[in-house]
């Protein structure tokens, strides 16, 4: 599924955001972590995203969120390093 669409990352975490709504943790969780794994790890926006209310009650988001902070923090660092001057 998904396969041939090179941003469907993002229609995964629609999927999360709908099970989760519905209260569908255990599917929930699976789209979240694929959206994860296939391109869009926004820790940040996961942890803010309305839709994804319920599942943040569940111990397996912890658990993503802690097994994306690492990444995290390396883009992070990138962004914020200062930019070299080329010449």
């Amino acid at each position: 599924m998904g396969k041939g669409f090179g941003h469907f990352h993002h229609t995964q975490h629609a999927i999360a955001s709908a099970y989760s709504l519905l209260g569908d943790l255990d599917q929930a969780i699976k789209y979240l972590r694929a959206a994860a794994e296939n391109g869009y790890p926004n820790i940040t926006w996961f942890k803010r995203d309305p839709h994804l209310a319920n599942l943040r009650k569940d111990p397996r988001f912890d658990q993503l969120m802690a097994e994306l902070q690492p990444r995290y923090e390396r883009l992070k660092a990138l962004v914020e390093a200062p930019l070299v001057e080329v010449r």
